[in-house]
Order: C-alpha cells, then sequence, then structure tokens
C-alpha cells in the first residue's frame, strides 16, 4: 500500500485539505504525515509545496481611536486593563492574573498569567518563560486608577476581557483592532496627563518607545509633534 504513495499524490491532498484551512494547520497535518512516511516509508523522500502563511491585514488604533474608547469605558474594569495594556504593556492572562499585592508603589510585577487549560478550565500559572517575569514602571495617572482595590486587580478571564473589548469597540463605532494591538509600540498615549516628552517616556515600556524612536523617520510612521507641544 506504502508503494501508491507518491509526491504528486501527497502534494494534491495538501492542495485539497488547504481549502477552508489556515496554513499553520495544513503544514502540522504535512509534518504528522512526513513524520510517518520517514519511519514506515524512508525511501519517499518528500519536497512538497505548503501554503504560505498569509500576513494578516490588521488595523493600528490612531490616538482618537483610543480617546474615544477609553471615554467609553472610564470608570469600568475594562478601563483599568486598556490602561494596563495600553500603557505597560501587560498580556491579557497577564492582567487577568494581576493581584494588589503585585503593585507597589508605580512598579507592577509580572510572575504569572491565567490560562486556559485542555479542560477548558481557566488557571493561573506561572508565565512559560524566564522572560516573562518582569517589572513595569507605570506612570501615576495608572496606578491611581487601581487604589483601592484588594486582591485581583481585574475579575475576568481573558475571553471574558477580549469579548468586553470588543463590544466596546463596535459600540465607539471605531475601526476594528485586538485588545492584544493595545500593546504596539505604534499606540500612542492620548491622555493630557502627558504634558512632557518626559511622561511620554515614562508611560510605555522601554522597549516599545525605542521601536517608535526607530520609526521616526519613515513618512508613514507614528509624529512626535503632538506630544512635545
Amino acid at each position: 500500500m506504502l508503494d501508491n504513495l507518491s509526491q504528486e499524490k501527497i502534494q494534491s491532498w495538501v492542495g485539497t485539505i488547504s481549502i477552508g484551512r489556515s496554513a499553520k494547520s495544513v503544514k502540522n497535518a504535512h509534518g504528522l504525515l512526513s513524520s510517518a512516511i520517514s519511519m514506515f516509508y524512508p525511501e519517499l523522500t518528500l519536497h512538497t509545496q505548503l501554503p504560505q502563511k498569509e500576513k494578516p491585514n490588521l488595523y493600528i488604533p490612531t490616538d482618537n481611536d483610543i480617546k474615544k474608547l477609553l471615554d467609553h469605558v472610564k470608570g469600568k474594569e475594562l478601563e483599568i486593563a486598556i490602561y494596563l495594556a495600553a500603557f505597560g504593556p501587560m498580556r491579557r492572562g497577564e492582567i487577568c492574573a494581576l493581584e494588589s499585592t503585585d503593585i507597589k508603589d508605580n512598579i507592577v510585577t509580572v510572575n504569572k498569567s491565567m490560562v486556559l487549560t485542555p479542560e477548558n478550565t481557566w488557571i493561573v500559572k506561572q508565565p512559560k518563560t524566564y522572560a516573562s517575569y518582569r517589572e513595569i514602571d507605570y506612570p501615576d495617572f495608572v496606578i491611581a486608577r487601581l487604589k483601592g482595590i484588594s486582591g485581583r486587580i481585574v475579575k475576568c478571564t481573558p475571553s471574558q476581557l477580549t469579548n468586553r473589548f470588543r463590544t466596546a469597540v463596535e459600540y465607539t463605532d471605531i475601526p476594528f483592532f485586538r485588545f492584544h494591538d493595545l500593546r504596539h509600540p505604534y499606540v500612542k498615549p492620548t491622555t493630557k496627563k502627558f504634558l512632557s516628552f518626559f511622561k511620554f517616556e515614562m508611560a510605555i515600556s522601554l522597549r516599545a518607545f525605542l521601536c517608535f524612536a526607530l520609526l521616526l523617520g519613515i513618512k508613514e510612521g507614528p509624529q512626535l509633534v503632538p506630544f512635545i507641544r
């Protein structure tokens, strides 16, 4: 039976399963088949052309988008999550696992994350990598928003956070973007509390700021003018 296998047949099979499936799913399926063939039919060497991963068409929110969103969620728990993601930045799971004991002065210590188990249950566990452990220096206005909260800062799961964020974006009638995109270095502070370039620098992570600075020479990139007036 294995003698009937050929590169042509496998290439045709890849083309068939590619319909309606992502490039990653096709690659994973081909990988399983390739491993089995290398073990049981090593005479057949595969050189299959796999579908290329498509570049996602992501929208980067503008200053006005962020301002409209913050105005809409003002006073709500989602406002805190947006602050932590945009001015830190922190990931969804890290935000949902954050506790008041992780905050000292303006420093937020990231040492855990909320993740979904194979049993479809949300649990809090240590980060996957050492690099995920970090301390983030947040601006005063973010820390002030966290004052008085005991225990978990944001009391929802990452999926609930995503759903609430999507609803808020749809309500404000701005172009759709993901919660994760708040961490993008292109996202710039919009509140009046940023009255100087120094405050702007302190409001985002050093990594994000350096990426931002490298793009200043690109015409399509962000401009510093609005923040240094």
